[in-house]
């Protein structure tokens, strides 16, 4: 059944998304021992450097023999700590999840807005999330989100999908418990709104030269001119408070189908 929307369709709407940092893949105490043990070694060869040179030189030292056991414990630390830098960081992209789409974020941010979302689906060899569709510039994009390394974002997209795109989520009830209900992590980004103007209906393919003639699906942010508003978006979501001037036919477009830029 298609999930009526009680959002308004409007440009003007408050857009936004949440940015998820990956976390470490690997075992917490490969991070925390070498670090502490790194720390206590940095601390104890400063303190025993520092306190050979303002001390009264005694014993094998006086004598013209010399040790630099300090050094050697100052060394140690600094490879341990490194070492805990290197288990505690991961080389996974950044994730951001919102009204926009997915959004893959490894130096450039490339987007995949949710009406060009082809599948969501979830690959247990690898526990990982898989989105498959199309970016911005309409060319294919597909990309693995470890569950391991990213699962708030996990748990955001396949949120955010039943919600959106609910067709185009393929991920079996027992994987869905595992994922869980999404948590308040990430950090929320205010957007400005939806530019629409130079966009084209998705029914008529005609070209939005005025923002007034746009009407946006708030659920998968495609859009229709105001001249071919179906009842119902190709996402599912149905429009409320928006009158429909496109006919059953035309309404059913495909949704996987691309729209012009």
């Amino acid at each position: 059944m298609a999930k009526k929307s009680s959002r308004k369709s409007s440009t003007k709407r408050q857009r936004s998304e949440r940015r998820f940092l990956p976390q470490s893949a690997s075992n917490p105490w490969l991070v925390r021992v070498p670090g502490a043990l790194g720390g206590m070694g940095i601390g104890a060869g400063v303190w025993g450097y520092l306190y050979g040179h303002f001390t009264p030189v005694e014993g094998a030292a006086a004598q013209g023999t010399t040790y630099n056991i300090p050094l050697f414990v100052l060394a140690g630390g600094a490879v341990l700590t490194a070492a805990a830098i290197w288990f505690g960081t991961s080389s996974e992209a950044a994730i951001r999840v919102g009204d926009p789409g997915i959004s893959y974020e490894k130096g450039d941010i490339r987007r995949m807005p949710w009406w060009k979302v082809k599948a969501i689906t979830f690959e247990g060899g690898s526990e990982s999330l898989v989105v498959t569709g199309k970016d911005e510039a309409d060319a294919d994009f597909s990309f693995r989100i470890p569950a391991r390394a990213h699962p708030a974002a996990v748990a955001w997209i396949v949120k955010e999908a039943k919600d959106r795109v609910p067709k185009k989520l393929d991920v079996d009830e027992t994987t869905l418990g595992r994922i869980g209900e999404p948590s308040d992590e990430g950090t929320k980004i205010l957007l400005e709104p939806l530019t629409v103007v130079g966009r084209r209906c998705a029914v008529s393919k005609k070209l939005i030269a005025y923002e007034p003639d746009a009407v946006v699906c708030p659920a998968c942010e495609r859009v229709y001119h105001k001249e071919k508003v179906p009842r119902k978006c190709a996402c599912g979501n149905e429009f409320s408070g928006v009158k429909v001037t496109a006919s059953e036919d035309e309404g059913d477009s495909d949704e996987g189908e691309a729209e012009a830029s």
